[in-house]
């Protein structure tokens, strides 16, 4: 189990590094000049960067020759979070502390103008290293950070539910029933992490992460057989149902959680009167996997928890018994 995370992980930190270059490089200017250096904080500024990091993460993430390794990785991943949420989540999260202060050491060393590889690479492991260690020791601190991102991700996921619930003239009124929104949704799941009860937490935040990867690894695994010609029995099924549109994985990933991603999977070029648009059929069928897997993931881990508190309990009890002895 440890060596499969450990693979995992470094694969992680290499395509991160790789990306973060890319993206350094690519926000970075490719001349010098003779203005005064000075430090741009502004929106765009950052943007750039992000922008730039997406694409880098995209491309990688787009080579034919490692299609199979992501899917592969991904279900792999997906299967191990749905099973083991709190141990798998808890390691995604230390590793992903070190990676982010990967990346800034390497924005600063790019600043100092510090080009030297070999220097980056040892530079870049060891912040890593670090970085991912104090993570570990200070779980408890990164926790809350963690559970007030993903009351922010649900709250602007959920905004635009707001806005037609609430409806209000005053612009003023409105930005304070904004501000409202998304602190309820951050302190709400930042006071179970605080009380120490972040494992149904991250049983739940796993089974979310774990049923995406595990559906879409699924859907580009389906989508590839039949584009080339190993799925017949769908065919058998689906009469009219036409070659799919063959992508790299990221995109089935996409399909599921971004709005904004095109139509990619088994039935992306097969027409339908009933799913079409926004809730194409890939989607619809994606996502209804997701759910279940959901589901499954999170009452499977629920079991657990409730198994491993009346063994804890129990193990607590023996101890406070008086011992007896034998005249």
């Amino acid at each position: 189990m440890k060596f499969v995370f450990a693979t995992l992980g470094l694969l992680v930190v290499a395509v991160a590094s790789d990306a973060g270059e890319s993206a350094l490089r690519g926000a970075a200017p490719t001349t010098l000049s003779e203005e005064p250096v000075g430090i741009d904080v502004s929106g765009d500024s950052v943007k750039s960067v992000w922008e730039s990091f997406k694409t880098s993460v995209a491309t990688t993430l787009s080579q034919p020759k490692f299609q199979k390794a992501d899917a592969g990785c991904a279900l792999v991943a997906g299967l191990l979070m749905l099973f083991n949420g709190e141990f798998v989540t808890k390691w995604i999260i230390v590793v992903a502390a070190g990676i982010l202060a990967m990346l800034v050491a390497l924005s600063e060393l790019s600043s100092r103008g510090l080009v030297d590889p070999h220097v980056r690479a040892v530079a870049a492991l060891e912040v890593f290293l670090v970085a991912s260690y104090t993570a570990l020791k200070g779980l408890d601190g990164v926790m809350l950070g963690v559970g007030a991102a993903f009351g922010l991700f649900l709250a602007s996921s959920l905004e635009g539910v707001l806005h037609l619930v609430v409806q209000v003239q005053n612009e003023e009124h409105q930005h304070i029933i904004t501000a409202v929104w998304y602190s309820i949704f951050v302190l709400g799941f930042m006071s179970p992490v605080a009380k120490k009860g972040y494992t149904r937490f991250l049983a739940i935040i796993a089974s979310i992460a774990g049923g995406a990867l595990v559906s879409s690894a699924v859907a580009w695994i389906a989508t590839t057989a039949s584009v080339h010609g190993k799925f017949s029995a769908m065919n058998q099924l689906v009469p009219s149902l036409q070659p799919g549109k063959e992508a790299p994985w990221y995109k089935f990933l996409a399909l599921l959680v971004s709005a904004d991603a095109e139509d990619v999977g088994l039935f992306a070029n097969t027409p339908s009167d009933t799913f079409n648009g926004f809730w194409n059929l890939d989607r619809v069928l994606g996502v209804s996997l997701w759910f279940l897997l959901f589901l499954l993931g999170t009452i499977r881990q629920f079991n657990s928890l409730a198994k491993q508190k009346k063994v804890l309990a129990m193990e607590t009890t023996a101890l406070s018994e008086p011992l007896l002895v034998e005249n």
